[in-house]
């Protein structure tokens, strides 16, 4: 077997995380037998718990293995375009919150700690990019991105779900459930979704396709730095974790030139006890098409 990123065969294997051995709480329920849970899921004050633990364990009852060569996590078998759709459907939008916190205000703007994220992220692009027009928001949720660039460039919101579709409208953005029908854009924007997809290798050549020759990729993710962190957050819905080696060996894959890659945000070890990595949380890559 050869890693999908860089075809190397140093690959360790390991069962895909689902709970923290730290905590008796989730050892316990994640031990728990289906029948229970749904019995449990019954009960109003533990019906978020009980289909959060029956739903992960259903969907990511999988392996996952660690590229030693370049630093690429995957699962193992890769999940289907159409099993991650139905996740995501079935389960992650209506709680996404619980672990994520808000992502839209009362009022339908962004929520002002997205704004912010967002705000960050688009002045780091700005620093290191020179102008564009049109952007590609790839995964673009709530669409933050399309709202704050919205005065200033034409955004296509692309983005499967439903939730996606209605805030592009409440914006005035386009939108596209595929890049299928997305013409290229100057700039390529992807804030933590590449770690989500069937194909890291497979959407990434489709998103190098809709970037106009000269163009800018952004990309964001968490930074899951060296193998010390992989088994510990690769978590659920991801199906990728990423480095900068990564991105190194798809630059070397396709017409590509780094311009810029920054690891930022707080490190691991601040809000995880016992990770001895001082690594920064998230990973910003900036390319640009030759």
């Amino acid at each position: 077997m050869r890693c999908q990123i860089c075809e190397g065969g140093s690959l360790e294997r390991f069962r895909y995380r689902l709970y923290d051995e730290r905590s008796l709480l989730r050892r316990v329920g994640y031990s728990l037998p289906d029948s229970l849970l749904r019995l449990l899921a019954a009960v109003p004050r533990l019906r978020r718990a009980a289909l959060a633990v029956a739903t992960n364990r259903r969907y990511f009852d999988i392996d996952c293995l660690w590229c030693n060569s370049c630093g690429t996590g995957c699962t193992d078998p890769p999940l289907g375009k159409g099993e991650l759709a139905q996740y995501y459907e079935e389960y992650y939008w209506e709680n996404r919150h619980v672990v994520e916190g808000q992502h839209r205000s009362s009022d339908g703007r962004p929520h002002p700690k997205q704004i912010e994220l967002t705000a960050d992220r688009l002045a780091w692009i700005d620093a290191r990019c020179s102008q564009f027009e049109t952007v590609i928001d790839y995964g673009a949720g709530d669409c933050a991105a399309g709202y704050l660039l919205r005065q200033r460039a034409t955004v296509t919101a692309v983005d499967p779900s439903a939730q996606s579709a209605q805030a592009a409208r409440d914006y005035g953005l386009s939108h596209s459930v595929s890049l299928d029908s997305v013409s290229p854009a100057d700039l390529l924007y992807s804030s933590h979704s590449i770690e989500h997809v069937h194909s890291l290798s497979a959407v990434f050549s489709a998103l190098c396709d809709k970037v106009n020759p000269g163009g800018h990729l952004f990309f964001e993710t968490p930074n899951i730095a060296d193998r010390s962190l992989f088994p510990r957050f690769f978590a659920p819905p991801h199906t990728y974790t990423l480095s900068i080696d990564t991105f190194e060996e798809l630059v070397r894959r396709h017409r590509l030139e780094m311009i810029a890659w920054e690891a930022v945000g707080p490190p691991w070890s601040k809000h995880h006890q016992n990770v001895d990595s001082d690594a920064f949380a998230d990973l910003r890559v900036l390319l640009r098409r030759v």
